[in-house]
């Protein structure tokens, strides 16, 4: 493997440290300004301001390019005490779960929401990291035999190309809208068609 030339390799973690930090700070930042307080019920709200601006989501970027180099290193491929890989496991697994369910029924305050919401797709990327990385590596064990199923094939393909295409549905559906359309709980499990005097509702 091509080594990297040690200013290059420091240059770069410096850099890319700077705007993980950076980053967080400015996430947090905006959260706390606006009063932004993350829930399950409302994923999307401030969608203009937290939610697809690439300063507040550049950390899962940093730690997909960290993996990355990783798996170019012969560092990726030593062998991992049994303990220590039960560990990252289960801290996999906890941050995923308390980063999907841990907002459930719960009002956090203005502190915890800017934390929750600066850092919260950083340790989600973290944990992906460490699964992609043992399953590339031959430690996935039972994840790694049940992702790469070859069942998983085809609906892999059609949540891509769903990836793909999906913002120009979107975008159509905005469009020959009459009215703005909110993400409300009804609105995630139906979408409401009005034709003239008569009402269409489809389940989606």
């Amino acid at each position: 493997m091509d080594k990297i030339h040690p200013q290059y390799f420091k240059t770069a973690v410096v850099s890319g440290f700077f705007l993980l930090v950076s980053s967080w700070v400015t996430t947090g930042v905006i959260t706390y300004i606006a009063r932004h307080s993350p829930s399950i019920e409302e994923p999307f709200s401030f969608f203009d301001e937290i939610y697809d601006k690439p300063w507040t989501r550049l950390g899962p970027y940093i730690v997909g390019m960290a993996a990355g180099w990783l798996l170019t290193q012969d560092i990726a491929y030593k062998k991992i005490h049994k303990l220590v890989a039960a560990l990252m496991w289960t801290l996999s697994m906890a941050v995923t779960f308390s980063l999907v369910y841990g907002l459930y029924g719960r009002n956090i305050g203005p502190l915890e929401s800017a934390a929750h919401t600066a850092l919260s797709h950083t340790t989600w990327g973290l944990a992906i990291a460490w699964i992609v990385l043992s399953c590339s590596t031959g430690r996935g064990g039972p994840v790694n035999w049940i992702l790469s199923n070859r069942f998983f094939v085809p609906l892999s393909r059609l949540s891509f190309c769903a990836y793909l295409i999906h913002p120009l549905i979107m975008f159509a559906v905005f469009m020959h809208s009459d009215a703005p359309i909110h993400l409300t709980r009804d609105t995630m499990t139906s979408i409401q068609f009005v034709r003239g005097n008569k009402t269409y509702i489809s389940l989606t």
